[in-house]
């Protein structure tokens, strides 16, 4: 992980020296466990690795959520100036591929983002401003790509969410096995986003909004 977590609960008010020390080592140890452990740990769990007391951490993070919120904001802004770095590549196709791949590198080597993209209970992910933000982007990205005749003109953004939701899934059941096969396995996916006279007509209509939420739910249950 790159950069620890923000201060979701900083009123804004300057902190004594020390607890300002303990703030960042609450918020540095909550980074690295949720890394590598996923969002399951207890607060308990941080307080130690920080080596506080957990009167300290719930002194100004009384609840889990509160650490978790901060972690799903950061990653979101990760993930926007990915795609926002990508609209300054030339190629469109190969920015499409740097996003696809920037964004599974972090996934697979980040517990906590895959279980905040993944839980059941989470509804984060469907807030209607990170869904604007992400969206944009990924629609300019898809439209450069059609105008320069380098994706089929029936992609849309649910293909693009499904396929999303399909490398994730094959990130989580081989990332302590194989942890590079994905990248094979999305070299090939994204053959089929290509059009060509040798490619069939795509079957059916992109997946709609509502469509990708049932499939993503069903899938995180089976889980």
């Amino acid at each position: 992980m790159s950069s620890t977590l923000p201060d979701a609960s900083n009123t804004g008010r300057p902190l004594r020296r020390d607890a300002e020390r303990n703030r960042l080592r609450i918020l540095e140890a909550a980074t690295e466990l949720f890394t590598t452990r996923g969002l399951d740990v207890s607060l308990d769990d941080i307080a130690r690795h920080a080596g506080v007391g957990i009167g300290t951490v719930y002194r100004r993070y009384p609840d889990k959520q509160v650490l978790i919120k901060a972690l799903f904001e950061s990653r979101i802004d990760e993930f926007v100036r990915v795609l926002s770095d990508a609209s300054e590549i030339e190629d469109p196709w190969v920015a499409l591929e740097t996003v696809f791949t920037t964004m599974l590198e972090r996934e697979s080597c980040d517990r906590g983002i895959m279980d905040l993209l993944l839980r059941a209970d989470d509804t984060l992910t469907k807030s209607q401003d990170v869904h604007e933000r992400i969206t944009e982007l990924f629609e300019a990205l898809l439209a450069r790509g059609k105008a320069a005749g380098v994706i089929r003109e029936e992609v849309a953004m649910g293909d693009i969410a499904m396929l999303h939701l399909m490398m994730m899934s094959m990130v989580s059941a081989t990332s302590a096995t194989e942890p590079d096969l994905w990248r094979r396995t999305l070299a090939l996916a994204m053959t089929g986003l290509r059009p060509g006279a040798h490619c069939a007509a795509l079957p059916g209509l992109a997946p709609q909004p509502h469509q990708v939420d049932a499939a993503m739910c069903a899938w995180r249950t089976a889980r």
